[in-house]
């Protein structure tokens, strides 16, 4: 079967830290005594009242699509925060949010970069992230870090140039665009 070459975008060396995942999880389902450090699914329990909430909202009806950006409380909220923490002037009209780092990076590099574009990255990164980050036509350029994962600025620099896009920095697996 012929795929597009969106399939090859996203494939690579960062699809192995699932099949790691998968092996690690079948070991554990096993009764292995495995710790699973691979992907960003702690094995911790959710808290009970986040588990009660969840049902109690289920048992009144909200069953149903939230809006695409998110639900305006939950953006309110966390425009109120960023507000507070940094000083800069923020609502919910300047919110979205998604499930996860993953797919925040997706959509923002898919709404700024293209063919032909670049994103500068730090190493080290999530494994993942290179194809997540290069799904959008864009080519990734890596950038070095000096001791305890600080940018190695000088360098940064002399990657940029007319055709990057977006700076990526994950610290040093938390994504900041």
């Amino acid at each position: 079967m012929k795929f597009s070459p969106l399939v090859q975008r996203i494939s690579g060396e960062g699809a192995d830290a699932w099949l790691t995942h998968y092996e690690a999880s079948a070991a554990r389902d096993r009764g292995e005594d495995v710790i699973i450090l691979s992907v960003g699914d702690p094995d911790l329990d959710t808290p009970a009242a986040v588990v009660d909430k969840a049902i109690e909202r289920l048992r009144a009806g909200d069953t149903h699509y939230s809006p695409a950006a998110g639900r305006l409380a939950v953006r309110a909220a966390i425009a109120a925060h960023h507000a507070k923490r940094t000083g800069q002037t923020a609502t919910a009209d300047n919110v979205v949010f998604l499930s996860g780092a993953q797919n925040a990076l997706f959509v923002a590099c898919s709404c700024v970069a293209g063919s032909g574009d670049e994103i500068i990255s730090f190493d080290p990164m999530y494994p993942t992230y290179p194809a997540t980050l290069q799904a959008s036509g864009a080519k990734m350029v890596r950038a070095p870090t000096t001791g305890n994962f600080r940018p190695d600025i000088n360098a940064l620099a002399s990657l940029i140039n007319a055709n990057t896009r977006a700076i990526a920095w994950a610290s040093p697996t938390i994504p900041v665009v």
